[in-house]
């Protein structure tokens, strides 16, 4: 039964509808002793075997802030924890000193946009900021992408303290709890451990908006990128073109919020191993690839991720430093029947970058990717725009992958609209199964490759 309710949002009161859900009350309230128990003894395990490992990139981290910005490389905020209870959480500092005088560090507009959602999409108070535009690529912000703020928390808040878990509920600010959540919502938010993750990290962490109904923001190609909420849900977006209306749907998308936490939680672990147990590796194939042909030895391209979101992705260069030049007087040779360019004897392919790709090492540092969340394991393939502009949008509906059905096939005799249906294919069957048999699958075609 819909029952009205009175919030207060920009001085305005406003009536919604709040459906009541006994049902849903009840397992919120659910006492689950034998549940909290293994929950503890997980977090208590999973976090110290994580502290373990991260002491060293903690540390590091660490040197890195105070040389950028000397003082305290930690920043304890206040929240609001189980209960209702104040939950002291420590971060790295990602802002520079003095970053809590909102008055003395932003404009009278910068402090407006904050007070709406608590957050700038390019905060100048971020530590390495110069100019404007510098929020996503200074270092304060880089560290705040790839979720290295946080870190902190896994050694005191969840091993420690005890009080936040590895999964539960954002940890959130009082002022934020008090302006935008009704006395109900408070209620069952609270009587629970906050958490490192959950549903609000796989669907809305980067640009989750406060308003009713969800959030707007226009792309640079006319699209409408709409987030909207649903409580059996979550957050879910939608792609509509403000020029043709939204696009037919080539197979249906269906919400699976179980699986999307699992596939991001899986794709966090993977990176965190690959980044911390590969990092040796990785120093060598750097400095190997300067040896072989001087330059830069990553390649970071502008990729088309989901909902059209442009991303750089990061890769082991593999070709001469002047590829870009060479390809203009080989695009006649192009072996794909498709929108992307690719020889099987490229000669822009430096000697090292063909065992690169034949072991597909070069593929690597995508678990930065992986860690931002821009990337997943298994997904279809992210174009270069000029690329996707050639293709339909609705392949953009879910997170481009490493593999996926595409990476298994023979690409070079598919025609766009094979490589489409490839696409469309996972996007029907994604599962936690078909997963795993794709990866499965990819790492045994590694294994028999012979060439590049």
């Amino acid at each position: 039964m819909a029952q009205p309710e009175t919030i207060e949002r920009d001085g305005q009161a406003q009536a919604i509808e709040v459906i009541d859900r006994p049902y849903e009350e009840e397992k919120v309230y659910k006492k689950r002793p034998v549940f909290l128990f293994f929950k503890r003894a997980f977090d208590i395990f999973a976090s110290l075997f994580a502290s373990i490992i991260l002491i060293v990139p903690l540390i590091i981290v660490s040197i890195i802030i105070m040389i950028k910005d000397p003082g305290n490389p930690f920043y304890i905020q206040t929240r609001v924890g189980k209960g209702g209870k104040p939950l002291r959480i420590l971060k790295f500092r990602s802002m520079r000193k003095n970053a809590d005088r909102l008055e003395d560090m932003l404009t009278p507009e910068q402090l407006e946009e904050y007070k709406k959602e608590y957050k700038l999409d390019d905060d100048p108070r971020l530590i390495g900021y110069k100019k404007a535009g510098d929020g996503k690529t200074c270092f304060g912000g880089r560290i705040r992408q790839l979720s290295i703020d946080e870190l902190p928390q896994i050694p005191f808040n969840i091993l420690i303290k005890g009080d936040m878990s590895i999964v539960g509920p954002r940890p959130i600010l009082r002022e934020e709890l008090e302006k935008y959540y009704t006395p109900k919502q408070q209620e069952a938010l609270l009587s629970v451990k906050p958490g490192l993750t959950g549903y609000w990290q796989a669907y809305a962490r980067n640009d989750a908006k406060y308003e009713i109904g969800g959030g707007r923001r226009a792309s640079e190609d006319g699209a409408v990128l709409l987030r909207q909420y649903e409580s059996s849900i979550g957050y879910q977006d939608i792609v509509q073109d403000s020029k043709l209306g939204t696009s037919p749907q080539r197979c249906e998308v269906k919400p699976k919020p179980l699986y999307d936490f699992v596939k991001r939680a899986f794709d966090i672990i993977v990176a965190v191993i690959c980044l911390t147990v590969g990092l040796p590796i990785y120093i060598i194939i750097a400095v190997v690839i300067i040896i072989d042909d001087f330059g830069n030895p990553f390649f970071i391209q502008e990729r088309v991720g989901k909902n059209g979101k442009i991303f750089k992705m990061v890769k082991f260069r593999t070709m001469y430093v002047n590829a870009d030049e060479m390809k203009k007087d080989l695009m006649i040779k192009n072996e794909y029947d498709s929108v992307h360019f690719k020889m099987q004897d490229d000669p822009r392919v430096t000697k090292v970058g063909r065992f690169l790709r034949r072991t597909s090492l070069d593929e690597t540092p995508q678990a930065l990717n992986l860690l931002t969340g821009s990337m997943t394991i298994v997904g279809p393939r992210p174009f270069l725009k000029s690329e996707q502009d050639q293709l339909p949008s609705d392949r953009l509906c879910i997170k481009p992958g490493l593999s996926c059905y595409w990476q298994l096939a023979d690409t070079v005799k598919m025609t766009n609209e094979e490589q489409l249906e490839l696409d469309y294919k996972y996007i029907r069957e994604r599962s936690v199964k078909t997963d795993l048999k794709i990866i499965g699958m990819t790492l045994s075609s590694m294994f028999k490759r012979s060439n590049c």
